[in-house]
C-alpha cells in the first residue's frame, strides 16, 4: 500500500487553520502551505491520510519536489503520472524567509529565538559575555524537555543553541534528540573543542541542524590561545572544524576582532575560507558582561582599525562573494523581531526580547522556572510594555544597529 512519509531532514509548524510552514532543512527551501493543502499536511503529520484522496496529486507533486515529503510502496514516478487538479489545491511556491518572518511579526509569532543552554565553559576569553559563575547547570534536562515542548506549542520553529558551551553539558544528546523528534530547525553556537571523531559523527545524524557556527579568533596558537585564555585551545578547535567539514557539515567560523588579534585578520582569511572554502564573519561588536560591566570591552577596535576591517570585509565579498554570501546578507536591513517574533532564553530560564537586551533592561519579560512560554508571551505586562517602546521607536532602537 502506497504511503507518504515526512523525512527527517523537513521541519514544519502548523498554525490553527490559518496555514503550515514547512521548510527542506537541506536544501532551505521553504513553502507556506493553505486550503486544500494544509488539510492534507495535517493528515500526513497525523500519519491517517489518503494519499489518493481527491484533489490530492497536485499538492503531492509539489511538495516531492521541493523535497518535502517521501514515497513509500509506491512506484517511481507514480506522483508525477497522477492527474492533476485545479491550481488551487497546488500550495503556494516556495517563500522567502522574510516572508514568513513578516508574517510571525505582524501576527505576534514567537517563530525563533536563542536559547542559552549552560553558563559553563572550558575557556574564559577576554571579550565573553558570561559571567562564569555556576558550576552547575540551573536548567535541568527535564527542564529543558519541558521548555522545548512549550516552545513547539507556542509556535516556535527555528532556535539557535548556544551558551557558555552547548557542548559541556552532559546531557545534550538528549536535548538534541528531543529536538529532533520535535521537528525544530536548529544553529548550534560552539567552540569546537569538545568536538571529538564521535561527537561530530553524532552530529551529522541530526539533519535538523542547518548549521554550526564555531568560534576562532586566530590563524596560530598564540594568537588564538591569548584570546581564549586557554593553552591548546587553538588546536583542539581548528580539528573540530576539520572533522565537521570533512564529515560535510554547514559551518561558519566567527571570528570576534579586538587588538589583541587585529593583525591577524588575513591570517583566519587565509586558513578557513581560503584554506577550506568555509565562511569566516569578522564582528568587531563587543557586548558588555551580563553584569553590565564593560571591563570585556576594552580591546575593542579605535575608529581607524574599525574602519581597516570594514574596508578589508568589503574587498573580500567583492572577490569571493560565493562563499562570503552569509556576511552579504547579513548586512541587508532588517525588521526588529524582538519580543514580536524573536526571544532569548537565558541559562536559569529568563526570557528576555533578544540576547541583547539583556545587558540593557534589568527586567526580564518572565521566567520559564515560574511561568509557562505562552503565558509570558501572551499575557506578560513586560512583554507588551516592551512591545508598546518598541512599536513606537522601532526605527530608533538604542540596542542595535538593525532598521526597517
Amino acid at each position: 500500500m502506497a504511503t507518504m512519509r515526512i523525512p527527517d531532514h523537513v521541519v514544519y509548524r502548523i498554525y490553527g487553520d490559518a496555514l503550515a510552514i514547512v521548510m527542506n532543512v537541506s536544501t532551505r527551501a521553504t513553502a507556506l502551505l493553505q486550503h486544500e493543502a494544509l488539510a492534507l499536511w495535517r493528515g500526513l503529520a497525523r500519519e491517517d491520510c489518503d494519499v489518493h484522496s481527491p484533489g490530492s496529486a497536485a499538492v503531492w507533486q509539489h511538495l516531492s519536489e521541493l523535497g518535502m515529503i517521501e514515497a513509500q510502496g509506491m512506484p517511481a514516478g507514480a506522483i508525477s503520472s497522477a492527474p492533476t487538479t485545479s491550481v488551487a489545491t497546488v500550495p503556494a511556491p516556495r517563500v522567502d524567509a522574510g516572508v514568513i518572518n513578516y508574517w510571525a511579526f505582524k501576527n505576534r509569532i514567537p517563530i525563533s529565538g536563542h536559547f542559552e543552554l549552560t553558563d559553563r565553559c572550558n575557556l574564559r576569553c577576554q571579550h565573553c559575555y558570561c559571567l562564569f559563575e555556576r558550576t552547575r547547570d540551573t536548567l535541568v534536562t527535564a527542564e529543558v524537555i519541558r521548555i522545548i515542548d512549550e516552545l513547539e506549542r507556542s509556535g516556535t520553529l527555528g532556535l539557535v543553541l548556544t551558551g557558555g558551551e552547548v557542548f559541556a553539558r552532559s546531557d545534550i544528546s538528549d536535548i538534541l534528540d528531543h529536538l529532533a523528534r520535535r521537528r525544530f530547525v536548529l544553529r548550534v553556537n560552539t567552540n569546537g573543542t569538545y568536538l571529538t571523531e564521535s561527537r561530530v559523527v553524532e552530529l551529522t545524524r541530526y539533519s535538523n541542524i542547518y548549521r554550526v557556527h564555531v568560534s576562532l579568533y586566530g590563524s596560530r596558537a598564540e594568537v588564538h590561545d591569548n584570546m581564549t585564555r586557554s593553552p591548546g585551545s587553538f588546536d583542539k578547535t581548528l580539528r573540530g572544524i576539520r572533522l565537521m567539514h570533512e564529515a560535510g557539515m554547514r559551518l561558519r567560523v566567527n571570528c570576534s576582532v579586538t587588538q589583541a588579534n587585529f593583525d591577524d585578520v588575513p591570517g583566519v582569511h587565509d586558513l578557513i575560507t581560503q584554506g577550506l572554502g568555509i565562511p569566516v564573519r569578522f564582528d568587531p561588536l563587543i557586548f558588555p558582561r551580563d553584569d553590565g560591566s564593560t571591563s570585556n570591552t576594552s580591546g575593542m577596535l579605535d575608529d581607524a582599525q574599525h574602519g581597516q576591517l570594514v574596508d578589508f570585509v568589503q574587498r573580500r565579498d567583492s572577490s569571493e562573494k560565493p562563499i562570503a554570501q552569509g556576511a552579504a546578507e547579513a548586512a541587508k536591513p532588517k525588521l526588529c523581531k524582538a519580543a514580536f517574533a524573536f526571544f532569548s532564553i537565558c541559562e536559569d530560564g529568563r526570557v528576555y526580547p533578544c540576547l541583547k537586551m539583556k545587558r540593557f533592561y534589568a527586567t526580564p519579560l518572565g521566567n520559564l522556572r515560574e511561568q509557562a512560554f505562552e503565558e509570558i508571551w501572551e499575557r506578560s505586562p513586560a512583554t507588551r510594555r516592551i512591545r508598546e517602546s518598541l512599536d513606537r521607536k522601532l526605527r530608533e532602537c538604542h540596542v542595535c544597529d538593525l532598521k526597517v
